[in-house]
């Protein structure tokens, strides 16, 4: 009943996983979209995290379900998304994921909790592909200091951690700017600075044909401890690469590689490592490079469109 109410019309997980990769299959009426989240041919439907807006009476024998978030309630996320979470995810993975043909999911830490819950079913894992174009890098020769957070409402915890690293880098760097999605609280002494600029707050499609217009130099991608977190995919990094910003993350999700400078989770640290990498350049388009290299590599849509045909067509 309240189901389109807490999600959108147009949905990112479906095209970053799907419709991107298979766009001509839409188009030559190989596969149906029936919802922003479902897609069908004549035998499989295929549901994105949840089956909303779909119309009554549809179905189809052959179930595929694809998970991009951790489905089990996680009390370390913001109240508004545990609730929406509770309401629409994790309802559906009850529904769908037991009596599914395959499970696809887009990070290892999914990839083993599906495997444990449900040993019987082929479980995959796919990397996402944008079909924006990434940054060349040019941005690096100028003078100003672009820094960026753009992490969606499920992230509104952690943000808090970086508030102390935003305001010393702030004050110390007259040249930076950062910038942020006009949905996110700041404190204070932050919510009028001259030096914030706000990333309109819109629906998906909007937001993908805002996002390639940006530049960044830095990224700040703070990941709070629990499951949730740990299961997020490697998505951001490549959103990253579409901004060209060096990538500034919690070590709780990612380290031990050239393509993101890890922090632990203590705001001390955090205000150490931002302004230690706000005042070299040259390392901001090191780390921004290793991950523009590491993206070319994996943002393929062959990869994806194999994956698909194959459920979707099993020989």
């Amino acid at each position: 009943m309240f189901g389109p109410l807490l999600v959108g019309k147009s949905s990112p997980t479906a095209s970053l996983y799907f419709e991107n990769a298979c766009a001509d299959w839409l188009t030559t009426d190989r596969v149906e979209k029936i919802a922003p989240t479902v897609f069908a041919t004549d035998t499989t439907q295929v549901i994105f995290r949840h089956n909303i807006r779909v119309p009554n009476g549809f179905s189809r024998p052959r179930t595929i379900y694809f998970m991009d978030d951790y489905w089990r309630p996680d009390p370390n996320l913001p109240l508004k998304y545990r609730i929406k979470s509770a309401l629409v995810e994790q309802r559906a993975a009850r529904l769908f994921m037991p009596k599914s043909r395959a499970i696809v999911v887009s990070s290892v830490p999914l990839a083993e909790q599906a495997k444990q819950e449900f040993p019987n079913i082929p479980v995959h894992k796919i990397a996402p592909f944008w079909s924006e174009p990434l940054a060349d890098l040019s941005h690096f020769d100028s003078s100003t200091l672009e820094i960026c957070f753009l992490g969606a409402q499920s992230h509104a915890r952690d943000l808090r951690l970086i508030i102390p690293a935003i305001s010393v880098v702030l004050q110390q760097f007259p040249q930076a700017w950062f910038s942020l999605s006009a949905g996110h609280m700041l404190p204070a002494n932050l919510a009028q600075h001259p030096q914030i600029r706000r990333i309109p707050a819109t629906g998906w499609e909007q937001y993908r044909r805002e996002i390639i217009r940006h530049r960044f130099h830095i990224a700040l991608y703070p990941l709070l401890d629990g499951k949730f977190n740990v299961a997020r995919s490697l998505n951001k990094l490549t959103e990253h690469a579409v901004v060209g910003a060096a990538t500034l993350c919690s070590d709780t999700w990612l380290s031990g590689t050239d393509r993101v400078i890890a922090t632990s989770n203590s705001e001390a640290q955090w205000v150490q490592k931002l302004c230690d990498l706000a005042r070299d350049r040259a390392r901001q388009k090191a780390v921004a490079q290793a991950n523009l290299t590491a993206v070319n590599a994996s943002n393929l849509a062959d990869a994806q469109r194999q994956l698909w045909a194959g459920l979707l067509w099993p020989k």
